[in-house]
């Protein structure tokens, strides 16, 4: 038997399909009601299946344009629909000739059951003395619109619901994220002073007991010093990444050239380094503290993670129609693809515990400034070769 499934979605048409096809049925589908129209015309379907709420012709105004149509008489028409699944709504749909109302979801035994009971009774020709059709145009017309503001109403309650919900959820993140970021500078200050004093006292100790300590004693006062040093850093970043957003963004005409230089001058590269800036980069309007960052943070990784006798940074940049492109690249020792998102992240790094290079806060904090000025953040690199940091910033 033939049958027509319109549904604007392509995955309950594929399991109508399937379904259908095998339980030896020929199926052919279409998208829409208008699309559903145009193949009724060329071919002999004996039943359409079709969802309500579509896109061009809905399965409402199909319905009612088939029905009223004596060609089609002896057409079987079942809605199946999750939208529309009220009393009245199948009362509407009976209403302009459908032969059944079917809600989805439903078990596809109970499903084909149910088209076959239906033919079943047509071919008994005892479905038609229980049908009532109306035949009044503007009585159709007036229930038909009933139903679309009716949907309409309740969807803009669902959309209301969703909204405040929504809200209800943002103010709650926002708090939770403020009591973190309390938490966090709580944390720096009350942790700062004893390691501080943990580590001059480790500093006292190897300077006035020096003569008495033996080789191994010495190396484990110095371990201390280091890790106490590392301690302090992971504080200041914690305190400085919870810090970011915190800070009023101030915009103003920058001078590129002029910020870059400032930031080689305070990163001191060793000699063997060259950071190659272009002569002239662009004045752009953004916060002077998130540009520094940003430069600051990946020129620094270039520099610490330099592993040729030569190294070279280079920064470049290209103007689009909506942001600008910025590019910082070296000829370092490259990263693996594998942990192009992973270095993104807080206290994320790649070098050995024992070389303590980084805490990992240094890109976190680039994705988190480049993000809040409208922007993304991308790497390219080759292992062995170097590596490209890219980012965007939105025009302003």
């Amino acid at each position: 038997m033939k049958v027509l499934v319109v549904d604007d979605e392509k995955e309950n048409l594929y399991l109508l399909e399937r379904m259908l096809e095998e339980n030896g049925h020929e199926v052919e589908i279409a998208e829409n009601g208008k699309e559903a129209l145009e193949k009724l015309h060329i071919n002999n379907y004996r039943i359409v299946i079709s969802d309500i709420l579509m896109p061009v012709m809905d399965g409402f105004q199909l319905c009612k344009t088939v029905k009223s149509d004596k060609r089609f008489a002896d057409l079987l028409f079942i809605f199946y629909t999750a939208t529309y699944v009220e009393e009245k709504d199948e009362e509407f749909a009976l209403s302009l000739g459908a032969d059944k109302f079917l809600r989805k979801p439903l078990e596809p035994e109970k499903f084909i059951e149910t088209i076959k009971a239906l033919i079943l009774n047509t071919e008994l020709d005892q479905i038609k003395t229980s049908k009532i059709i109306i035949k009044e145009e503007k009585e159709i017309l007036k229930l038909y619109n009933e139903r679309l503001i009716h949907k309409l109403e309740k969807k803009m309650i669902d959309l209301e619901k969703e909204i405040t919900q929504r809200k209800q959820a943002e103010e709650t993140l926002l708090q939770v994220n403020e009591e973190l970021r309390d938490f966090a500078s709580i944390v720096a200050h009350d942790l700062k002073a004893p390691l501080r004093n943990i580590r001059n006292l480790v500093e006292w100790c190897v300077r006035d007991s020096a003569k008495n300590l033996s080789e191994e004693g010495k190396d484990n006062l110095n371990l201390m010093v280091k890790q106490t040093t590392h301690m302090n850093a992971l504080i200041d970043g914690i305190y400085r990444y919870s810090k970011i957003d915190r800070i009023h963004k101030k915009i103003e005409d920058l001078n590129l050239n002029k910020l870059l230089w400032e930031v080689k001058e305070i990163l001191s590269p060793p000699e063997n380094i060259e950071i190659i800036i272009p002569s002239e980069l662009p004045i752009l309007a953004v916060d002077k503290t998130h540009m520094t960052q940003i430069f600051t943070n990946l020129i620094d990784n270039a520099i610490k993670f330099m592993n040729k006798p030569k190294g070279h940074i280079t920064i470049n940049y290209e103007e689009r129609q909506n942001f600008w492109h910025f590019s910082v690249a070296d000829n370092g020792p490259g990263i693996e693809e594998k942990h192009f998102e992973r270095i993104f992240k807080i206290f994320q790094t790649l070098s050995a515990k024992e070389e303590v290079k980084g805490i990992g806060l240094g890109l976190a904090i680039v994705k988190k400034v480049v993000e809040m000025n409208g922007g993304s953040i991308w790497l390219e690199s080759t292992v062995g070769e170097g590596s490209t940091f890219h980012f965007t910033l939105q025009k302003l």
